[in-house]
């Protein structure tokens, strides 16, 4: 038996709605510890893990058989200087499953309450019951909830049974009626998020409770390996290593020599040092070895061949990756790239309005991480926020990857209009209209409407169609400058992404039956089919339909 104490975990508790009936209210909220009747702050308290024999109950709630072991961790969560809840989990013992490392790591950095907000996983039958002194967690339990003066038929038990992937994990949480309701001296002001933030979301059976946020107080240090030293891996891996130890990985043995002497990416990110705490390898094995979290930052015509190397040096750390687009002759989104190679992971896409540049010089930068394990977001976001940089959280990973993918080919088209002097009017036609595109073709796909109208949606889509460090608007001036493309790819030096991405875009469109008059145009254009003027006139000369049609 191995005992963990002393380690905590804060963040803060939203209320329900006032003389909630208790028991209702547990069958209906998908969370106990996400939505205690109580305020102020909350302590979450990891008092031990060990490797044992479940019960005979437990080990037939898991379909496991009566001799298997399983990872036992306990829990106590505190409110305004009071237990309330005792928390019992029991997860099958699978020590290279992906659930069971996360879980080990989150416990080793006093994250042991994330498996408790329930957010991401997918709920079984709930049973509820009074303990009493013969129940096998009876004892464990008083003494956790500091419970005295009261008869042992008041505490409560609600067990829950959630799946993740094909493993099954078992709560029981423990908590007294009695200990649930606010001190009344509570000073601290109840959450704004309330019982409305736990709407249904798609692909979750219970409802989802308010978000908690895990980067009160962010917990130790991450050991983070950055997968593609580009511009975008580079300032990655400069903006996290003043918090983290960074491995920065290129496969080129060249460059990682010049990059280990110069200690700066002349050729991608020029001007910019790297701190102390950022190394550089060309051994992704030795890269990825010890890291908690890796991200890839190569482009989406390399996500598959890292993605191989990650498989076969055995690596299953959780991961995040930065590219956009669809791959070329496939016409997968990244995250289906990452299904195809390595199956069900820990993982989730990075994205939003950001340079390269404008990050590794300090300045302000808001992104989005989307997983479908939105625990896992959450996780990332608040370990990997830095004063200058602010990460979001989302679940939707479809409608981000759609729009980062599709907003550089209308960035394309922004660059041929703004290339051929046709005004503002013109941009702000394309830039609305093209919104509608990524709207329409995401939603076919299955994101959700109100993604497009976020960081990865229409913030990416103002970023890239307006910012002077767009590529893919460099390539739409070039075009409008009557250059052939492959004259322009070579003066770009690096990839832009809207290239590829357009005719994938427009083929699994025409197979989805939606409509992308720009995307179109923007096809003929790097076709050399029609010319950047012609173009202008046939979009300008569409039948006239309704604007939401």
């Amino acid at each position: 038996m191995s005992a963990v104490g002393g380690q905590q975990w804060r963040g803060r508790i939203t209320r329900t709605e006032d003389n909630a009936p208790l028991l209702p209210w547990l069958r209906d909220c998908g969370s106990l510890t996400a939505r205690l009747q109580s305020r102020g702050r909350f302590t979450v308290r990891l008092l031990r893990q060990r490797r044992c024999q479940p019960t005979a109950d437990e080990a037939l709630a898991l379909g496991l058989p009566p001799a298997a072991l399983a990872w036992v961790r306990e829990v106590a969560l505190s409110c305004d200087d009071r237990v309330v809840v005792f928390a019992h989990t029991v997860l099958p013992c699978q020590p290279r499953g992906p659930l069971t490392r996360w879980l080990a790591r989150l416990g080793e950095r006093s994250l042991g309450a994330l498996l408790f907000a329930h957010v991401g996983f997918s709920r079984g039958p709930l049973k509820f019951q009074r303990l009493d002194q013969r129940h096998a967690l009876f004892a464990p339990a008083v003494q956790a909830l500091q419970f005295s003066g009261g008869a042992p038929s008041e505490l409560w038990a609600r067990r829950s049974q959630f799946g993740f992937g094909a493993q099954s994990v078992l709560v029981t949480e423990v908590f007294s009626p009695r200990l649930l309701q606010p001190a009344p001296d509570a000073a601290a002001p109840a959450s704004d998020a309330g019982c409305s933030g736990a709407g249904e979301r798609r692909g979750l059976v219970a409802a989802r409770p308010a978000p908690l946020s895990i980067n009160a107080e962010r917990g130790s240090a991450m050991q983070i390996a950055v997968l593609g030293a580009g511009a975008w891996g580079t300032a990655l891996a400069i903006a996290f290593a003043d918090a983290h130890p960074v491995i920065l990985w290129a496969r080129d043995s060249d460059q990682v020599r010049r990059l280990q002497t110069e200690r700066e990416n002349s050729r991608y990110l020029p001007g910019h040092r790297f701190p102390p705490t950022l190394s550089t390898t060309a051994d992704v094995a030795a890269a990825t070895r010890n890291a908690d979290l890796v991200l890839i930052a190569a482009p989406l015509a390399g996500l598959r061949t890292t993605l191989q190397h990650l498989r076969d040096c055995g690596s299953e750390t959780p991961f995040l990756w930065v590219c956009k687009g669809l791959e070329r002759g496939t016409g997968l989104l990244p995250h289906q790239v990452v299904q195809e190679v390595l199956g069900e992971r820990l993982c989730g896409a990075l994205t939003g309005p950001s340079f390269a540049e404008e990050l590794a010089r300090g300045l302000p930068t808001v992104v989005t991480i989307a997983s479908t394990d939105a625990d896992f977001a959450l996780f990332c976001a608040g370990h990997l926020r830095r004063p200058r940089l602010r990460i979001y959280a989302g679940d939707d990973v479809i409608g981000a990857e759609v729009g980062g993918a599709v907003k550089n080919v209308l960035a394309i088209a922004t660059g041929v209009c703004d290339g051929l002097g046709l005004g503002m009017n013109a941009r702000a036609a394309l830039l609305t209209r093209g919104l509608h595109e990524i709207t329409r073709f995401g939603r076919a796909l299955g994101g959700r409407p109100e993604t497009f109208m976020g960081l990865s949606g229409m913030g990416d889509l103002i970023l890239t169609c307006t910012g002077d460090l767009s590529r893919n608007r460099r390539v739409g001036l070039m075009l409008a400058a009557g250059k052939p493309l492959d004259q322009i790819t070579e003066q770009l030096g690096q990839v832009a992404e809207g290239v590829p991405a357009a005719r994938e875009v427009q083929r699994r469109a025409a197979a989805l039956g939606v409509r992308m008059p720009i995307t179109d145009w923007v096809c003929t254009l790097l076709d050399g089919s029609v010319s950047p003027i012609e173009g202008v006139a046939a979009l300008m000369e569409r039948d006239i339909v309704f604007e939401d049609a």
